[in-house]
């Protein structure tokens, strides 16, 4: 995406907007109704808003409660493990920090 398109005097509305082609590199108007820019930090949105004297909205930053953490586990036998459990990970995470601050993740290496 290099830009956006928009319609409107005073109030201003997104159309579409600005691509590369991979083909030829040429640049494509794809008209939409909804523009949604899923690129995360590396966002340019900032920037196509401003091409389009546009005023930028106030940040807001939302705390996922996203975080890592492992742990090796040795068995004490062959045996600790039920034949009939044939999953190698166990990934689990509750809620939130300030309902449930656990996330447990279990994993069988030997098979």
């Amino acid at each position: 995406m290099t830009a956006l398109r928009a319609a409107g005097e005073t109030q201003r509305y997104c159309t579409g907007v600005d691509v590369l082609t991979r083909d030829d590199g040429k640049t494509r108007t794809l008209e939409a109704d909804l523009v949604v820019d899923a690129s995360g930090a590396h966002s340019r949105a900032a920037e196509w808003l401003r091409q389009l004297d546009l005023e930028l909205p106030e940040d807001e930053v939302i705390d996922g409660y996203s975080g890592y953490s492992s742990r090796w586990f040795t068995l004490g036998s062959q045996h600790a493990w039920p034949p009939e459990w044939w999953w190698k990970v166990l990934f689990l995470r509750l809620a939130t920090p300030e309902v449930a601050p656990h996330l447990t993740v279990v994993t069988n290496t030997s098979a």
